[in-house]
């Protein structure tokens, strides 16, 4: 994967001393985050309906993980919620 432009970051070290960053992406990273997903997912890039929150998770320094957090899973919580 190509190198993931600037992003709000969260660091976690994990105990081995393995720095882990998530990375929350703007909307000037969109663009880039969508083709890295179409490029290197085996089912392909959906296409994306409604709000989602994408993140890049990085193991020192190098991308390692694209991860999407979809409308539904908000949903789904707010229906527990209610349920409560």
């Amino acid at each position: 994967m190509n190198s993931a432009p600037e992003a709000a970051t969260s660091n976690i070290n994990d105990s081995t001393g393995v720095e882990v960053a998530v990375e929350t992406n703007t909307k000037g990273q969109v663009a880039w985050f969508d083709q890295q997903l179409a490029d290197g997912h085996y089912f392909g890039a959906g296409r994306s309906v409604g709000d989602y929150l994408r993140q890049v998770v990085k193991v020192r320094g190098r991308v390692a993980a694209l991860l999407v957090w979809g409308p539904g899973l908000r949903r789904k919580l707010q229906e527990i919620a209610a349920l409560k």
